[in-house]
C-alpha cells in the first residue's frame, strides 16, 4: 500500500471515530427519547383500540380477585369521540361500563357520555409534568352553591360555586394534582416484564397516594390505591395485570 494511500485510510479511520465520539458525548441518544416523551400522543401508553382486552388481578387483605377491562363500542362523550370500556368482574359476575375520550394531548376518564369526566393522563410525557386532574365546564343554564356535599371521588366540597348543568368539582388545595413521576419496569403475573413503564401518582389527600404504571401500546399494567405515606401498614389495594389480548370485532 502506498503512503498516499495510508494516509487517505487513516484519516477516513479518524473521521469515524470522532463522528462517533460526538455522538455518544452530547447527550444524543438521550435526548431523543426526551423528545418521543414529550411528543407522544395519550394513546400511547392509554391506546384506545376496539377489541383490546386486559386482564387484571386484584388483591387486596381478603384474597385475589380477578376482573376484565375490554374497549368495547366507539361512542360521544360530551362533543368528542371516545370509546365504551366494559368492566367484568368474574368473582361476582357484575358489569359495569365507563368511557374514555381524547382531548388534546389528555385522555379523559367518565361515568357516563353526558359527563366530561377527569383527566386521567397529559402529556408531555416527561419526570415532573403535573395537571389537575379535575376540569370545571361553564354554563349560563344554573348555578349551583355546594356546601359540605359529597363530590366525584368522594372530595368534600366546601363553598364552591359551579356553573352549569354538567360540572365538575375542583377539591381543595393540590389534591387534584396528577404528576408523571418516571419510568420503571413492571413484572406483570403472568411473568412478562414490561419495561420503562410511565410512572403516574395522584396525590388524593394528605396521607394518600395513588400510582399508576402505564406500558407503551398495552395501556394500565399496574395501580396501587391507597398507599399511606406514613403509616405502611395501613390496608391498601394492588391490581397488577395478568395478561392482554386484541379481540376481533
Amino acid at each position: 500500500m502506498t503512503l498516499k494511500k495510508s494516509l487517505y485510510l487513516l484519516f477516513f479511520l479518524s473521521m469515524i471515530i470522532v463522528i462517533v465520539s460526538a455522538g455518544c458525548s452530547d447527550g444524543t441518544f438521550t435526548s431523543s427519547t426526551t423528545e418521543i416523551s414529550e411528543q407522544a400522543s395519550p394513546l400511547a401508553y392509554i391506546p384506545l383500540e376496539q377489541g383490546l382486552r386486559i386482564d387484571y388481578a386484584l388483591m387486596e387483605d381478603e384474597g385475589i380477585s380477578y376482573y376484565e377491562s375490554e374497549i368495547t363500542n366507539p361512542v360521544t362523550i360530551v362533543n368528542s369521540e371516545g370509546f365504551e370500556i366494559r368492566r367484568i368482574d368474574r368473582s361476582k359476575n357484575e358489569t359495569s361500563v365507563m368511557y374514555r375520550y381524547v382531548k388534546g394531548n389528555a385522555i379523559f376518564e367518565s361515568s357516563s357520555t353526558n359527563d366530561p369526566g377527569y383527566k386521567i393522563l397529559e402529556g408531555p410525557f416527561v419526570v415532573g409534568h403535573t395537571w389537575n386532574r379535575y376540569e370545571e365546564t361553564t354554563s349560563t343554564e344554573t348555578t349551583i352553591i355546594a356546601n359540605g356535599d359529597n363530590g366525584n371521588d368522594g372530595f368534600d366540597i366546601k363553598g364552591v360555586t359551579i356553573t352549569g348543568r354538567n360540572y365538575k368539582v375542583l377539591p381543595d388545595g393540590e389534591y387534584g394534582n396528577m404528576t408523571i413521576v418516571g419510568y420503571e419496569d413492571v413484572r406483570a403475573m403472568n411473568g412478562t416484564n414490561y419495561g420503562q413503564c410511565l410512572k403516574v401518582s395522584w396525590n388524593t389527600d394528605p396521607l394518600h397516594t395513588n400510582y399508576y404504571w402505564y406500558s407503551s401500546g398495552i395501556g394500565l399494567v399496574k395501580f396501587e390505591q391507597r398507599i399511606n405515606t406514613i403509616n405502611s401498614t395501613e390496608e391498601s389495594v394492588s391490581i397488577i395485570m395478568t395478561d392482554y389480548q386484541i379481540v376481533e370485532y
